[in-house]
């Protein structure tokens, strides 16, 4: 094991990158929003590899975001509601049931789109077991009526 894969550089990795998204999320968000907004209406390979991109860069921060610390610490991850925060804003971009199918297929895929059991699993661990026991779970589940309603 290189420096880089132990639990703390992990644990260092997840910090960092939910204090990014939750403090500067605003700024994060708009340029999120701002990129739906700019695609072109009509499709094309250089439009669809960016959009392609853009879920996979949603998909590797909810990864690392939802990934279990409490081995690291013996009891349980400080910095969960830390990541359940981040996770949300990341979801917050979200705006159709298509553009959150493709998030969920590729979490943990390094981009590549996963199977059905990709999805079913990237659905439980994001939304049973850590934004539905957090403090954003009000939150969650305004988002998700909010997308499907």
């Amino acid at each position: 094991m290189g420096h880089g894969d132990c639990l703390s550089c992990e644990l260092n990795r997840k910090y960092s990158c939910a204090l990014l998204v939750v403090h500067r999320g605003e700024k994060l968000m708009r340029r999120l929003q701002w990129c739906r907004g700019s695609w072109p209406k009509r499709h094309n390979n250089a439009t669809d590899r960016y959009r392609r991109r853009l879920h996979g860069a949603k998909a590797e921060i909810l990864s690392i975001l939802v990934k279990d610390s409490s081995p690291v610490f013996g009891t349980n991850d400080p910095y969960r509601e830390v990541g359940a925060e981040a996770a949300l804003k990341i979801l917050e971009t979200v705006t159709s049931h298509r553009e959150f199918i493709e998030v969920l297929k590729r979490m943990g895929k390094d981009g590549v789109k996963g199977d059905f059991n990709d999805l079913r699993t990237n659905y439980a661990i994001l939304m049973f077991q850590r934004l539905f026991k957090s403090q954003q779970s009000a939150k969650t589940e305004e988002w998700l009526r909010n997308l499907y309603g």
